[in-house]
């Protein structure tokens, strides 16, 4: 049975011009949590998720080559020169931008990190205090 992980990485290998950028991001998101989960979502996306919590989705839009990013993060704290670069727009379940161009790569990357920064700073607000996250 193939994993969730290995179908993203055929769907990232399937865009001719931005199989590089998907990968990339796939990688930097993996960096960032270690070893996250990542899984099937109802809508055919996949989900990066770290200890059962999800920041970021990935999906594909149908009959044209791109990557849908759904970041978890609130849009003020994002750059408004970055914002005008990769356009970020309500989605479901996150914020969503979709990645047309290799150029977008490095906007993508910064929303990425956002999503992991919001996660760093609710982890150490739950209820018990506790961080039971693995460095």
């Amino acid at each position: 049975m193939e994993s969730a992980r290995q179908d993203l990485e055929r769907a990232f290998l399937n865009l001719p011009e931005l199989k590089h950028v998907g990968m990339a991001l796939m990688q930097f998101a993996i960096s960032l949590f270690g070893n996250p989960q990542i899984v099937r979502t109802e809508t055919g996306g996949f989900s990066i998720r770290h200890l059962g919590r999800g920041f970021l989705d990935f999906s594909f839009p149908e009959g044209r080559e791109g990557i849908r990013l759904h970041v978890n993060v609130e849009a003020e704290n994002l750059a408004g020169q970055d914002k005008r670069w990769l356009p970020i727009a309500d989605g479901c379940p996150y914020l969503m931008c979709e990645i047309k161009r290799q150029n977008q790569l490095a906007v993508a990357a910064r929303y990425i990190e956002a999503a992991h920064a919001k996660y760093l700073g609710t982890r150490l607000t739950s209820s018990d205090g506790l961080d039971r996250t693995v460095n």
